[in-house]
């Protein structure tokens, strides 16, 4: 085909599908090299199984506005490849003191509990994903007499979301995102403000 539109500024201005021709060699030495044909449409994400001469291949078509990636895969060498990881980090509480100078001593503190933190990548689909968990945050002043400023009182103090797309590119892709903030309670003095 014509890969010369890809390399413009409109890289689908010669078309939306790309014919694709999948030769397996090394084959039975009677049949020689055998060719399997098959159609993708290059504006949409997809994964196509099939199989060349026996061969089992996988094809995934990864696409965004300003380009397309087509991989071609035996599936016996893309099974011993690791194409999601998802990290999760889980923090009971943390805990961090403010210190002042004059007199020196802990002005303020803060606490947050259930802290959950998880990260999934998509190695075929070039995606990640951002999810963030605060169950309960709250800020006190501890000098010169205690005092809550900040407290979350119901459900999760922050819920937050982010997908990010094309992760390779140079250009930040975000696919989507949400926050969500729980209910609060603030409460602030002429003590609070002069700390």
């Amino acid at each position: 085909g014509d890969t010369k539109a890809f390399a413009s500024m409109n890289p689908f201005e010669k078309g939306n599908t790309a014919e694709i021709h999948i030769t397996r060699l090394g084959g039975e030495p009677r049949t020689g090299p055998q060719l399997e044909r098959m159609q993708v449409d290059l504006r949409r994400r997809d994964r196509l199984e099939l199989r060349v001469g026996g061969l089992p291949v996988t094809v995934m078509v990864a696409t965004t506005k300003r380009v397309a990636v087509v991989t071609v895969r035996p599936r016996a060498w893309q099974e011993a490849i690791v194409e999601r990881v998802d990290c999760s980090i889980n923090l009971r509480t943390i805990a961090v003191a403010l210190v002042g100078e004059t007199p020196r001593c802990e002005r303020f503190g803060v606490r947050i509990d259930g802290m959950d933190l998880l990260v999934g990548a998509e190695k075929d689909e070039d995606m990640r994903m951002f999810s963030l968990t605060v169950e309960k945050l709250q800020v006190d002043r501890l000098h010169p007499t205690p005092e809550v400023i900040f407290a979350s009182v119901r459900g999760p103090f922050l819920k937050g979301h982010i997908l990010r797309e094309d992760c390779n590119s140079s250009h930040v892709m975000l696919g989507s995102g949400d926050l969500t903030l729980g209910e609060l309670e603030a409460a602030v003095d002429d003590v609070t403000v002069e700390a």
